[in-house]
């Protein structure tokens, strides 16, 4: 993802992702709604309907299905949010569906005794027109309840339901269970026509509805499914589903609610609804962004404004920021470069725009383009670049001196240069700002219309080619930036021109991860099908895919910086390929494996002599099986099986001296590890240990081979390294941990794993090879080796006639083949 919207993104939102599920908790505002309209962004369907012309609430867009919202209103209001279906599902085929949230709701006043209300909670709708509403608070001024009309609402069943609720959401947060209490709730469910007699409204009512006016709340899980098999058992047709959502309603009230949802959970989930936007306008504000027809739009204005998208490319942005000058607004329309884009794509970009302005203060506008430089060892590195072309009271920043003035297009421009350094945890960022100041830049503000026509090579030759010839270019904008100001920016025009370019093959093949610290955001990189992990401090994995990947490592904490000066982390390498094909944006695919093949785990290393720097220093190397428990939340209960939310299995193929420093990592609330018993796969005897953590119903076993793998002699093992080579089947493995009672889940994804304790070395990965093989098996010898070997190392080219050296099924003879042989002899 491009580094400047993933800055944004994690900051704005937390999503956890579960089997068929939508999870996600409130974070900062963001896109806001105070008009009649209904549509769908980033995956969540809302609504907002007013009914009184005299006042304007607010529904704010949080995280995921999470939203705020506030009124005051003499009459009635309602906003919600939640999942639409492409199509209508009968709702059998939907299977189990629940819900977990946290609410607040605050009312202040009532201003009618007999019409005020405030109501929440869990709504869906069917095909015919009909209504199911889960009714968790129901408040009013007269203290009535929505179903006390008996003439009107008719009671048909009640229903005992079994909901749990809690502090927290647990570290996994899939359904909401870790660390929470099961309760009985009772619920009467009721009936009525709806009033354009064009459907049943259904609403099923805790018997002891949930306040309004709390302070604090405990997340809930709610059982959506039990509430429509109770319709059903009386003889009521649930038929075809076609949403479900969280909605607040109000009438004759003042008040506001912060309802955040964890997750939507639904056992089957169907295709969901392509983003629509059905209301006339779009409004952004404090710190949000989204993506338009191939726009990407921000607003960065602390709530001191807002953007709205009026056009296609095109905005309004709003602010009055005249009592809050150390407010900058800052608002942006434009293009994001691509992950493969380079510095030609960025010379070769252009943008035109046209703007409106109406602004009393300090502000400019640009033409505004990032690049991401290649860090060096003390920073991360990047270069932005302002095209100023209408200024009014603001000036450049003191620390930013006059380095040269040009004429570009018939204009002439100033030139400043400004370095900002910003250090935190781990490698600080340096920041080279280039500013282009436009001469006649107050005399276009003055117009009250500025044009703006740019190509970016002319303004680039101007400054040093180190500052973007090897970086990665990210983003290109018409961007306004407000100091303490009041006013209007109308973008009526907006062309941002980028020109594609192929991936070279060259690069499609580099891994170059860094991670000086674990928050750098730079600990892993993905090419081609596979994950290329190096997590930990000092930690650094290069190389190419299809050549050799070399890992060096260190852990230079410094004493005091945690309890015990003996204690410096845990470095981890890993080669990763992801199972889990779960798409959050369409619910399509799967959170595990789901195919019939065996799955292996191949690799070969050389790893070098390793400096040991405390008490505790050790080393691992093998693989990494992390699963996940598709049917925990609704699986039958088994007396004889251990089940999990999510586990790992890491298969120690050779271990350095001891495992005790790494169980302190397999849990914030780790119980001692166990010995479980003992497993045989390909005909290696693994020793199984469990390590759990019950408050967060996570588990780790770690396989540990009876017998280590020894040291494989080869002419091009690296200097001072001995090698390491295996595989072994995961799905095996995993088969295997279940029949001594515990259930880990399927596979998510797998890895081969190299964890260094508190040491410092190097070593070479020369494969590592992740796929399905057949299980079809064949006898081989050491004759087959020596031979199959000579030809890989282009000894010899004499192969008998009859050679079937493919093992792996890929088509190609290779080392993955070799390592294969070796250990099917090896069985």
């Amino acid at each position: 993802m491009n580094r400047r919207i993933k800055g944004i993104l994690s900051t704005m939102c937390a999503t956890v992702m579960c089997t068929a599920c939508v999870s996600a908790l409130a974070a900062n505002s963001g896109m806001i709604i105070d008009h009649d309209c209904r549509g769908i962004e980033n995956g969540y369907c809302y609504e907002y309907a007013n009914n009184d012309s005299g006042s304007k609430p607010v529904l704010d867009f949080q995280a995921g299905g999470s939203f705020t919202c506030s009124w005051d209103n003499k009459n009635f209001f309602t906003a919600s949010k939640g999942l639409r279906f492409a199509e209508a599902v009968d709702y059998k085929s939907l299977g189990k569906i629940s819900v977990n949230y946290w609410r607040r709701i605050e009312n202040e006043s009532f201003y009618d005794k007999e019409k005020g209300f405030v109501r929440f909670g869990i709504r869906l709708h069917n095909a015919n027109g009909d209504t199911f509403t889960i009714l968790e608070s129901d408040a009013s001024a007269n203290g009535s309840a929505l179903t006390d009309d008996a003439a009107k609402y008719k009671k048909l069943t009640a229903l005992k339901a079994n909901d749990t609720y809690g502090d927290n959401i647990g570290s996994v947060g899939i359904s909401g269970t870790e660390g929470m209490v099961s309760k009985d709730v009772d619920y009467t469910i009721y009936s009525c026509t709806s009033e354009n007699k064009k459907g049943t409204s259904y609403i099923c009512r805790r018997n002891e509805t949930l306040a309004v006016n709390n302070d604090n709340d405990d997340f809930k899980t709610v059982k959506v499914s039990d509430k429509l098999d109770a319709l059903t058992l009386a003889d009521q047709n649930i038929g075809k589903i076609t949403d479900i959502t969280f909605f607040v309603e109000s009438s004759y009230s003042k008040g506001s609610a912060d309802i955040a949802v964890n997750n939507i959970f639904i056992e089957n989930m169907p295709e969901l609804a392509p983003d629509t936007d059905e209301s006339n306008e779009t409004c952004l504000s404090n710190y949000f962004t989204c993506e338009r027809g191939g726009y990407y739009y921000l607003a960065n204005d602390r709530g001191n404004g807002k953007l709205t998208i009026t056009e296609p490319s095109q905005f309004k942005a709003e602010w009055d920021t005249h009592d809050n000058p150390w407010c900058a607004p800052v608002y942006e329309c434009g293009k994001l470069f691509g992950n493969d884009a380079d510095s030609k794509n960025l010379m070769e970009s252009k943008i035109k725009f046209k703007m409106e302005l109406d602004i009393d203060g300090i502000y400019f506008i640009a033409s505004h383009a990032m690049i991401e430089n290649p860090e060096t060892a003390d920073s991360y590195n990047e270069t932005e670049i302002y095209i100023i072309d209408a200024l009014k009271n603001w000036s450049v920043p003191q620390e930013s001196p006059f380095i040269d003035v040009k004429t570009i297009d018939g204009e002439t421009y100033d030139i400043y240069y400004t370095g900002n350094s910003y250090i935190g945890t781990g490698k600080g960022v340096k920041k080279s700002k280039y500013y282009f100041v436009n001469r006649n830049a107050k005399s276009n503000a003055a117009n009250g219309t500025i044009t703006v026509d740019h190509e970016l090579a002319p303004f680039l030759d101007c400054i040093p080619a180190e500052e973007y010839v090897n970086g990665k270019p990210e983003s290109l904008c018409a961007y306004v930036h407000g100091g303490s100001a009041k006013g209007t920016a109308k973008l009526v025009s907006n062309e941002v021109t980028i020109p594609d370019k192929p991936l070279q093959v060259y690069d499609a093949k580099r891994v170059d991860v860094n991670n000086d610290s674990h928050y750098s955001g730079r600990s892993q990189q993905a090419v081609g099908d596979k994950i290329y992990y190096a997590g930990g401090y000092e930690a650094s994995m290069k190389g190419y895919t299809d050549k050799t990947l070399e890992c060096v490592w260190d852990s230079p904490i410094t004493e005091g910086y945690i309890d015990s000066p003996d204690h410096y982390g845990i470095i981890s390498f890993a080669v990763r390929k992801v199972f889990d094909t779960f798409s959050v944006i369409d619910f399509t695919g799967s959170r595990v494996y789901e195919g019939k093949e065996p799955l292996q785990i191949s690799y070969s290393i050389d790893l070098g002599k390793q400096t040991n720097l405390s008490k505790r220093s050790q080393w691992l190397l093998g693989g990494t099986i992390e699963c996940f428990n598709n049917n925990y939340l609704y699986a039958n209960s088994d007396p004889d099986v251990t089940s999990f939310i999510q586990s790992r299995i890491i298969v120690a193929d050779k271990v350095g001296e001891k495992l005790t420093s790494f169980f302190s990592y397999c849990g914030d609330d780790m119980k001692n590890p166990e010995d479980i018993g003992s497993i045989v796969s390909g005909g290696v005897k693994y020793n199984v240990k469990l390590v759990t953590d019950p408050k967060n119903n996570y588990a780790t076993f770690f396989a540990v081979r009876d017998e280590e793998i020894a040291p494989v002699k080869a002419d091009d093992t690296a200097e001072g390294c001995e090698r390491y080579e295996n595989s072994f089947i995961i799905t095996d493995i995993l088969s295997k941990i279940k029949t001594l009672g515990y259930d880990p889940g399927g596979i998510m994804n797998a890895e081969f794993t190299l964890y260094a304790h508190d040491t410092k070395g190097e070593a070479v990965i020369n494969y590592v090879d992740i796929k399905a093989v057949s299980s079809e098996s064949k006898e081989y010898t050491a004759e087959d080796v020596r031979i199959f070997q000579d030809f890989i190392l282009g000894k010899s080219s004499d192969i008998p006639a009859d050679a079937e050296y493919d093992l792996n099924g890929d088509g190609t003879w290779d080392t993955f083949d070799l390592c294969l042989m070796r250990k099917a002899i090896a069985k």
